[in-house]
């Protein structure tokens, strides 16, 4: 707006000085007799505004598809391979996550209505080979925001907000699926050109192997998005999975 307004006064001022200047030529007295002959000023044209600059416009909302091993999501503005020794999985894969996911919630109603009715879906799931330690898993989950705002009754959603509500659900939840020592942490995590907040995660499975879970939550216009790797064994890359691979396109 501000350079509008000096662009205004500029040919304001340009205006002023020629007109100024063509009444004191009226007002000179003649020097002789002779007709005076003027010089026929040619006017210079005005300069064109320049034209704002237009907004760039998203890509309509979409889960993003896989082809030739290759991840992308117009809408997120993402695409990466899977990450080293992990394969995507398929729509019907996908579909089977998400009934063990209704499974973990199946006494909270709220939340089955929410993976029900599509506030709450996978949009990608990468897995490595379960017999090779330590197994590594990869997914991108998406919560429709006015659907946060409702459950969060007029309290501001952030992505700390997020993160620390999931931080106090989070153990019951694994304890009811035989986890034991759970702990978890809020962390920050440079990703996707920007730092977020997140959470770590460790914890004893039921046979008693460890895991490590890393989410990083990004608030994106109209959507929360949750991007999670875990690591079951001794050796933890979550965090290089989840700096290595997600790039923006």
């Amino acid at each position: 707006m501000k350079k509008r307004v000096w662009a205004v006064l500029v040919i304001a001022a340009m205006t002023i000085s020629v007109t100024g200047c063509g009444k004191q030529a009226e007002e000179a007295p003649a020097e002789t007799k002779e007709p005076v002959v003027f010089e026929e000023q040619v006017k210079e044209p005005e300069p064109e505004p320049e034209p704002e600059p237009e907004e760039p416009v998203r890509p309509p909302f979409t889960l993003g598809e896989v082809k030739d091993g290759v991840y992308s999501n117009e809408y997120l503005g993402i695409s990466f391979e899977a990450p080293e020794d992990m394969v995507f999985a398929d729509e019907e894969k996908l579909a089977e996550y998400s009934a063990l996911a209704k499974d973990v919630f199946s006494d909270l109603t709220e939340v089955q209505k929410l993976l029900t009715d599509g506030s709450v879906v996978m949009a990608c799931y990468a897995a490595g080979d379960p017999k090779v330690s330590p197994v590594r898993s990869f997914n991108i989950t998406l919560q429709d925001l006015a659907s946060a705002e409702e459950a969060a009754n007029g309290e501001a959603i952030t992505e700390e907000s997020v993160v620390d509500a999931a931080m106090e659900d989070i153990t019951p939840l694994l304890e009811k699926q035989g986890f034991t020592e759970i702990h978890s942490e809020r962390t920050t995590m440079k990703i996707l050109g920007g730092q977020h907040a997140g959470m770590l995660l460790t914890a004893k499975t039921p046979n008693q192997g460890s895991i490590t879970e890393r989410e990083v939550c990004v608030l994106d216009d109209d959507y929360i998005v949750c991007y999670t790797a875990s690591c079951i064994g001794d050796t933890d890359t979550s965090e290089e999975i989840l700096q290595k691979y997600l790039t923006k396109k």
